[in-house]
């Protein structure tokens, strides 16, 4: 553990396994410090995991208190689906009202003409 505090770890880059690979490489570092390194690097990610589900189980609950137990979590592919009959929607208003302009504009020139 003394080996671990007092290398001098400034210069590796713990967020591109490539380049860190090489770094240790190029430093000589033992295979114990290697080692706590690559443990360090997987207690990160397991925090940024444990971290997020907290957040999410906060927002949760804040929810529920907030809509008295009719709080859910969606399914994201049930997301994706709204989404995408939002946009349908959407495109679908916006080719009517340009066949509406373009059945007024036609129906304006064919009055114009027969005057």
């Amino acid at each position: 553990m003394k080996e671990y505090i007092n290398a001098n770890m400034t210069e590796l880059d713990l967020y591109n396994q490539d380049i860190l690979k090489q770094q240790m490489m190029d430093l000589g570092l033992d295979d114990e410090i290697k080692y706590m390194i690559q443990e360090k690097i997987r207690w990160r990610s397991n925090y940024a995991q444990d971290l997020s589900i907290l957040k999410l189980d906060y927002i949760f609950k804040v929810l529920r208190v907030m809509y008295k137990n009719k709080a859910q979590i969606a399914d994201p592919d049930a997301f994706k689906y709204k989404i995408k009959a939002m946009m349908k929607a959407q495109r679908r208003a916006k080719r009517q009202k340009m066949n509406r302009s373009d059945s007024q504009s036609s129906f304006a020139s064919m009055y114009s003409k027969s005057q």
